[in-house]
């Protein structure tokens, strides 16, 4: 039997997001699953994404900035980067709920290993922070 939690890697990739990685960062360091590594890989930011995710000094978070950009490149490098036994992916200027991470690796322990992959619907939401108009 499996001893711990296992290593979930958030990985985010960015380019000029100074305005929005906060939000990003903020709801990963609010989940209520403990083993987490956030893997953040900006494409050359000119910015102050760097010094926005620095200010965090996070011992969870990885902080990689590439000279060349684009989203191929960059998720590569997370990739490349991530040290867990699971992978989930947050979009720079998206958020996840307190107990995202906690409810899929318990779904995922459920399934056993015959299962590579879970989901979740998402919520959207404006520039105002309120759902868009459902006509």
């Amino acid at each position: 039997m499996k001893q711990g939690k296992p290593l979930v890697s958030v990985l985010t990739i960015t380019y000029n997001r100074a305005d929005l990685i906060h939000k990003c960062i903020e709801s990963i360091q609010r989940q209520t699953y403990p083993n987490y590594e956030h893997v953040i890989v900006d494409g050359g930011s000119t910015d102050d994404t760097e010094e926005v995710v620095m200010k965090y000094h996070d011992s969870h978070i990885r902080y990689v900035k590439l000279k060349e950009k684009g989203p191929a490149i960059q998720m590569n490098r997370a990739f490349a980067e991530s040290k867990g036994e699971m992978i989930t992916f947050l979009d720079d200027d998206d958020e996840y709920l307190p107990m995202k991470i906690s409810k899929q690796v318990e779904r995922m322990e459920e399934l056993g290993k015959d299962y590579g992959m879970v989901y979740c619907w998402m919520s959207y939401y404006n520039t105002e922070n309120t759902p868009p108009p459902t006509s």
